[in-house]
């Protein structure tokens, strides 16, 4: 299955020193609580950095179940298709409520040959958590920093990490969300990464949205 979106302008990213912080894996809510996360945008001169989680699979409408290994692989052949087109990595996350009261969250991968469409991977985590609205939308920001922490770790070799990375977050200037827009950019940006809100967040809004 390919994917066609349109392009849209990006945020320029620190280049403050890296600061790691080891986030244990499905323990970040718990780990990244409100005070850390303040912490880290109030001292914007580090950048925060997620360190990368261990090895998880990746499902594909295309490819059905892809494990690491694969997933490298055909990143590695679709991008070499056209090595003169340009291309962005996206990466967004969406959660949604389920009937026993956690949340699913749904996090996207997204390969974009601009104006020539692209191809995307999705991975799921069932978060049984009761949350409020801010630690949901702090648990997306922080999955789709774990997710791009691996794809660097896993491209960083043969210079496909090189291309700037795009987080896509589920928030904006209109409803609730609204109020957590500098901290959560602030965080994104501060790790390094380019931002998106909407209207821009297709990566969050379009593509993790479908599966959730």
């Amino acid at each position: 299955m390919r994917w066609r979106s349109g392009n849209a302008d990006v945020c320029k990213t620190s280049t403050a020193p890296v600061r790691f912080w080891h986030a244990p894996p499905g323990e970040v809510s718990e780990w990244l609580n409100e005070q850390v996360l303040k912490t880290c945008v109030a001292e914007m001169s580090p950048r925060v950095r997620i360190s990368p989680s261990p090895l998880f699979m990746f499902q594909s409408p295309t490819h059905g179940e892809v494990d690491l290994e694969k997933l490298r692989h055909i990143v590695s052949s679709y991008m070499a298709e056209d090595k003169k087109a340009k291309y962005e990595i996206i990466v967004g996350t969406d959660s949604q409520k389920i009937e026993k009261g956690g949340y699913d969250f749904v996090s996207a991968l997204v390969i974009h040959r601009i104006g020539l469409g692209g191809i995307y991977f999705w991975k799921r985590e069932i978060n049984n958590k009761k949350m409020g609205l801010k630690e949901r939308i702090y648990r997306e920001a922080t999955m789709s920093l774990q997710t791009s922490e691996n794809f660097v770790e896993l491209f960083k070799t043969n210079g496909i990490s090189r291309y700037d990375i795009q987080i896509h977050v589920d928030i904006g200037p209109n409803g609730e969300t609204r109020t957590m827009i500098n901290e959560i950019s602030g965080m994104i940006r501060g790790s390094g990464y380019e931002v998106k809100i909407k209207p821009y967040s297709y990566g969050a809004s379009k593509v993790a949205d479908r599966y959730t």
